[in-house]
């Protein structure tokens, strides 16, 4: 049986696992997150801005973004923009 304290958490914990499926092969098994940050970087959001933007910490945008580079190939912030504008 959960306990009060489980059942308050189930929702989010449930959101955040349909957030964090993926997209497909199309997009290189992108993540939503990932996506979404990919698409703020390119409109030229600095790391600082783009973790205020979505309320998360600057160490979790860089993990995001470090994941999505490497999905996409990346080396750059510019290469991801322009692979995001091209694939997004």
């Amino acid at each position: 049986m959960l306990s009060h304290r489980q059942l308050s958490f189930q929702p989010i914990s449930e959101r955040n696992k349909q957030e964090d499926r993926s997209l497909g092969s199309n997009d290189h098994s992108l993540t939503t997150r990932e996506t979404e940050i990919l698409q703020i970087l390119t409109a030229g959001y600095s790391n600082a801005r783009i973790a205020d933007e979505l309320c998360i910490s600057l160490h979790t945008v860089k993990t995001h973004l470090y994941n999505a580079y490497k999905k996409i190939k990346a080396h750059g912030r510019l290469q991801a923009a322009l692979w995001t504008i091209s694939n997004l």
